[in-house]
């Protein structure tokens, strides 16, 4: 995200995306963030401050749940903006539907597991699936 590259991998026709306004809200905010680390004097006894608000908004707009001051439970929260940038980032423009696999005993696990994953590729194809997600037995 600090590079930009991101930028030009915004799927807006995803009708799963948020119009890419979660990816541009991330990369905001990580670009303060190491702006600030770049130019941190660590003689100083000030220290830089960045507030999330850009993106906290953005989530709430989609997601009212996380609408308020209460306290939120941090796994929902990660789950959900995982879910936004892989959405927004998301390269397959048109998904094709896709059929469970039924196991009918004749194949191995490794088999079935290797079919699940290429089909799941068949819909999803961003930095977040590559960097981030996988299988579980």
């Amino acid at each position: 995200f600090t590079s930009n590259d991101w930028y030009n991998q915004i799927n807006r026709s995803n009708p799963l995306g948020r119009n890419g306004e979660i990816a541009q809200a991330f990369g905001e905010l990580l670009n303060n963030i190491f702006r600030l680390d770049s130019n941190y004097n660590y003689h100083s006894l000030r220290h830089p401050i960045v507030v999330p608000s850009n993106l906290r908004n953005v989530i709430i707009k989609y997601q009212p749940l996380f609408r308020g001051n209460n306290q939120h439970d941090a796994q929902e929260l990660l789950a959900y903006l995982l879910d936004g940038l892989h959405e927004d980032l998301n390269q397959v423009i048109h998904k094709p539907n896709i059929e469970d696999i039924i196991s009918d005993g004749s194949k191995v696990d490794d088999e079935i597991a290797q079919e699940s994953w290429t089909r799941y590729l068949l819909r999803n194809k961003s930095i977040i699936v590559d960097l981030l997600q996988g299988q579980l037995k």
